[in-house]
């Protein structure tokens, strides 16, 4: 029939579940293998038990897919075999283990299916490896270096990549000539979304732990009872070593918690940013 047989789908290990019932809906005929939570050496069991005539997708989680690199590659060669990357964007550093093994698996299979509503998160020089694993260098040629080259000038103080001009307006017209876009407008029906905002203020002592933060880096939690005092025993503090973990402090301050110098979760009673979600 000229079906592939077995298929590789290759998604975060929270999607996995989802891939696995969309791949029943649509493609009954396909028999699914979740290769998940369990060792690596079983799944390069079950995975080298796949044959021409196995109908399987297998599907398996980003962090093992370097592991598993030359297990799929050589089912890859013996058996006919399609891949599906899911959230392609965890393939957009060419330099990560995942990224490479993924292109190298991408080299040896019949035919590649990248998605991902996010192709761009850190800059336009983010689509050369997951292209890459889409038509193997075709679009924006086979080596990162020369992509970089191409479109990109680098900032000699702080390594910044800038685009050159039209760069951008040309790395968009050569991704449209692989790739299909459908916006949420084009598919849903749904209504405009509507943002509210909800004023809070903060407890009594949630309020004299975070102006002691903020001043201090160091808040006091709870004062020790006459016992306590008696025993020698301090006031339960929240501390920070340095400005970035003061405002972490602060954050979770204002969420109803934080964590106290020995490490105990204090919370917070009242706590009303809770009592307003509630």
């Amino acid at each position: 029939s000229g079906r592939l047989a077995n298929v590789l789908w290759v998604c975060p290990k929270g999607v996995m579940g989802t891939a696995e019932r969309e791949m029943k809906m649509w493609t009954p005929g396909q028999r699914s293998m979740r290769l998940v939570e369990m060792p690596v050496k079983e799944r390069e069991r079950l995975l080298k038990t796949l044959t021409a005539d196995s109908g399987v997708t297998a599907i398996i989680n980003y962090d093992v897919l370097y592991l598993l690199q030359d297990t799929i590659v050589e089912l890859a060669k013996r058996a006919r075999l399609g891949v599906v990357f899911d959230e392609c964007h965890n393939l957009r550093n060419p330099q990560a283990k995942v990224t490479q093994a993924a292109m190298k698996i991408a080299q040896c299979c019949d035919w590649r299916l990248l998605m991902t509503g996010t192709a761009i998160l850190n800059g336009a020089d983010d689509v050369w490896s997951q292209w890459y694993c889409v038509d193997l260098g075709i679009t924006f040629g086979a080596n990162a270096v020369q992509f970089r080259r191409e479109f990109f000038t680098e900032n000699r103080y702080t390594f910044e990549l800038v685009p050159k001009e039209d760069a951008l307006d040309e790395i968009g017209t050569r991704m449209r000539r692989r790739g299909v876009r459908y916006r949420k407008e084009d598919c849903l029906d749904l209504p405009p979304k509507v943002y509210e905002v909800e004023e809070v203020e903060m407890g009594a002592a949630q309020r004299r732990a975070y102006q002691e933060m903020e001043a201090e880096l160091v808040a006091r939690l709870s004062a020790p009872s006459e016992e306590e005092s008696e025993n020698g025993e301090t006031a339960e503090l929240a501390t920070a070593a340095t400005q970035l973990v003061a405002i972490l402090r602060l954050a979770q301050i204002t969420s109803g918690f934080v964590p106290s110098e020995e490490g105990a979760l204090h919370r917070f009673t009242p706590n009303p940013k809770l009592d307003a979600c509630e």
